[in-house]
């Protein structure tokens, strides 16, 4: 059944009766909030003071699968998956900013198309609002979190996202991380703020058309639990600091960089062959420096290692 049918049965049957829904026992009323999905919470939460506080005290799990989100300077948009009940579910979400002022939120649910428009007020606290509440009511893991920045000149918007999860009072449990972002200081609000022991996967992005890939300084990230503690890693448009002392323990690790250079190889070759732990480097790349040199030095490798180190040439845009 879905919900918009649930409520409409459940609304039709208290309206004949003479029980007030407000007055409904306090078990009667969780029982209801579990059929429900996070949209309908949400839109519960918002008729009155007392679903408000209800649901707020209450804070029923949304059960949902993944979260992504992804900012510009003109709209936001936030696509949730849930693997709630027998099949799986997916909302999208856009926050607009009109240009006569006011915002628009336009709601993708399934087949269902639908718009809302704001004459007054902003799209990003919009945005942030609904986001509080979404984060305070999933207790289950996700499977991940995705944040992109799709341009590089959003600084208020990334700055108010930001502090969303310092403000956070509890971790967001998620098995995988993807972080699409413009340098290494839009990386640690968020990565600290993911519980440590449920992320395995970490993976980061860089936007923009640099010469060189600039450097992430990851002796921060180095000593947090979360980068600790995950397992597989996949970095694309950023080279590292002090590479092997701070991704050895990483099982599988994957690059994508611009030039492949002898001191890059010749430091991960001897790591890997002390390593008890990663299984596998892959390295994408456009460019060798010293070619020759680089080939010569990796020799052939050996099939019988459980270490083994891929290059593979590729264009940026094909990774």
């Amino acid at each position: 059944m879905s919900t918009f049918k649930f409520l409409t049965k459940f609304w039709v049957c208290f309206s004949k009766s003479k029980i007030n829904v407000i007055n409904l026992p306090e078990n009667a009323t969780k029982k209801v909030l579990e059929y429900l999905d996070f949209q309908s919470i949400l839109i519960l939460r918002k008729t009155c003071k007392y679903f408000r506080n209800f649901i707020d005290d209450f804070q029923p799990d949304f059960h949902l699968f993944s979260i992504e989100i992804s900012v510009n300077f003109k709209e936001i948009s936030l696509k949730i998956f849930s693997n709630n009940f027998e099949h799986w579910k997916k909302n999208y979400v856009e926050y607009n900013r009109n240009s006569n002022g006011g915002y628009s939120v336009v709601w993708f649910k399934r087949n269902e198309e639908k718009h809302k428009i704001m004459d007054s007020g902003d799209f990003v606290t919009a945005f942030l609002e609904d986001l509080k509440i979404i984060f305070q009511h999933q207790k289950s893991v996700l499977n991940s979190f995705s944040v992109c920045f799709e341009e590089e000149d959003n600084v208020a918007i990334k700055e108010e996202l930001k502090r969303i999860f310092q403000n956070k009072n509890h971790f967001l449990k998620s098995g995988k991380l993807r972080m699409i972002v413009k340098d290494q200081n839009d990386v640690l609000p968020v990565l600290e703020k993911i519980d440590p022991h449920e992320l395995k996967f970490i993976e980061i992005h860089r936007i923009g058309t640099y010469e060189e890939d600039p450097l992430l300084l990851v002796d921060h990230l180095g000593e947090m639990d979360q980068w600790k503690n995950a397992k597989d890693l996949r970095i694309e448009g950023f080279c590292i600091s002090n590479y092997f002392d701070h991704i050895s323990h990483f099982k599988h690790v994957k690059f994508s960089l611009e030039t492949i250079t002898l001191e890059l190889i010749s430091g991960l070759k001897d790591g890997l062959q002390k390593c008890p732990t990663q299984t596998r480097y892959t390295f994408y790349f456009q460019q060798i420096e010293k070619e020759k040199e680089v080939l010569k030095f990796i020799g052939i490798p050996y099939s019988e290692t459980i270490c083994t180190l891929n290059m593979i040439k590729k264009t940026l845009a094909d990774f």
